[in-house]
């Protein structure tokens, strides 16, 4: 009877352990995804700054033209 529940009880924190490194490794998967979602669209949001900027930077250079 003893020697069932030390069974039992190995076999429990096997697992517990099994279980929790499937449960960190679904999270590490998870939130690597997310990190390259949001550098992606960080990526594409500075993209769009910069045109932008630049279209500005464009259409001051052009309107001071007009106005020499």
């Amino acid at each position: 009877d003893q020697l069932e529940d030390q069974l039992q009880e190995q076999l429990l924190e096997q697992f517990q352990e099994q279980f929790l490194e499937h449960f960190q490794e679904q999270f590490q998967e998870q939130l690597l995804e997310q990190l390259l979602e949001q550098q992606e669209t960080l990526d594409a949001t500075q993209d769009l700054a910069a045109d932008a900027t630049q279209d500005l930077a464009t259409n001051k250079f052009n309107h001071f033209k007009l106005l020499q």
